[in-house]
């Protein structure tokens, strides 16, 4: 996979946040607007439930009753365990940028289900 463009194998995470912010961004730092993704009229379809990956438990529990079978669903794409250091410089950046990203209680998602 190391060979792939799109591949992050060898980039440190504050390397990533650079190239994702940069103006002509490489294919593997390409990660698009989430808000965007998520808002009615966006790329996706309207939102009535939102999972945090991290609770894959509480989504897999939703789609059991409403599809009322079981589901058993491994834990892939998990990221790796340690430190992702982020040089405040780009933290501080990256919040001005693009801030919707990280504020979804100010979204139009936010009258839409409380985010699970």
């Amino acid at each position: 996979m190391a060979l792939l463009p799109t591949s992050t194998c060898h980039i440190s995470f504050d390397q990533f946040v650079r190239e994702a912010m940069s103006d002509d961004p490489p294919s593997f730092a390409q990660v698009g607007c989430q808000t965007r993704f998520l808002s009615p009229g966006g790329s996706g379809g309207p939102i009535t439930h939102l999972f945090q990956y991290e609770q894959m438990d509480l989504a897999c529990k939703f789609l059991e009753n409403r599809l009322e079978l079981e589901l058993d669903l491994p834990w892939l794409n998990q990221a790796a365990i340690g430190p992702a250091p982020l040089d405040q410089i780009w933290k501080r950046s990256i919040g001005r940028s693009t801030p919707a990203n990280f504020n979804f209680s100010k979204t139009p998602l936010s009258s839409a289900r409380p985010m699970m």
